[in-house]
């Protein structure tokens, strides 16, 4: 099982695709407003992004899959694997091991990302981290981590092809805000000590209590603006 991870991992990795497609993302997220200003299928995918950042990443990725904090129903963990899929924000074991691993080693030059790792690894963060198997031994027989594992690729290019045909703006500035909230996180949050932000917390559901988190991974709650908590989370527990 380790053997085919590492295989499946090095296969995103070496293909770039799925860093192109958070890259794209973010062009789209920056420079879309320059040229055409901020239309409504802009702003409504800066808002598919805010959820997406705030229940599949933060809920479910982060406070789920990583640390336990909530349990998810089965149709659940299907749902958010499939939309973590659809819009590139990384294979779920992938993202659950440099988590962890992140954890062990925040701030030492051992961090897979944050600022003592640099630009490239923050800016570059499939390209350049391995995937860490190490961290993952009771997550390997998660069946439906290993669901998304053999369909992520074939559903975020299917979900990209479709929606590069119905509305390719809101698309992919969902997708870069996404992407652009974790190098936020990573690096603001960890930049000259870890700290927290109420007002960057509410675009980040919640992930911006950075310091709070730190001081106790099992927190399901952390802090008054914790959108991916009191959205979800606290009805789940």
């Amino acid at each position: 099982m380790l053997q085919s991870l590492s295989k499946l991992y090095k296969k995103y990795r070496h293909t770039g695709t799925h860093q192109a497609m958070n890259l794209v993302g973010v062009a789209m997220l920056l420079l879309y407003p320059m040229v055409q200003g901020f239309t409504a299928n802009y702003l409504l995918g800066a808002f598919v992004g805010i959820l997406l950042i705030t229940f599949v990443a933060s809920a479910y990725y982060h406070r789920a899959l990583s640390h336990r904090t909530w349990t998810p129903t089965k149709s659940m963990h299907y749902i958010f694997l499939t939309l973590g899929a659809a819009f590139w924000v990384l294979p779920a074991m992938y993202w659950v091991g440099l988590h962890r691993k992140h954890h062990r080693y925040y701030d030492t030059d051992q961090d897979p990302h944050g600022p003592k790792a640099g630009w490239k690894q923050n800016l570059l963060m499939v390209l350049v981290n391995n995937p860490e198997p190490s961290y993952l031994k009771r997550d390997l027989k998660h069946e439906p981590m290993r669901w998304q594992n053999t369909y992520y690729l074939r559903i975020a290019l299917f979900t990209t092809l479709v929606m590069a045909l119905i509305n390719p703006v809101l698309y992919f500035v969902a997708v870069g805000y996404v992407y652009s909230s974790f190098i936020m996180i990573n690096t603001y949050g960890h930049w000259r000590g870890v700290k927290d932000s109420h007002i960057l917390a509410i675009f980040s559901g919640g992930e911006l209590y950075h310091k709070t988190h730190h001081e106790d991974q099992r927190k399901s709650r952390l802090g008054v603006f914790d959108l991916g908590y009191y959205g979800l989370i606290k009805w789940m527990k």
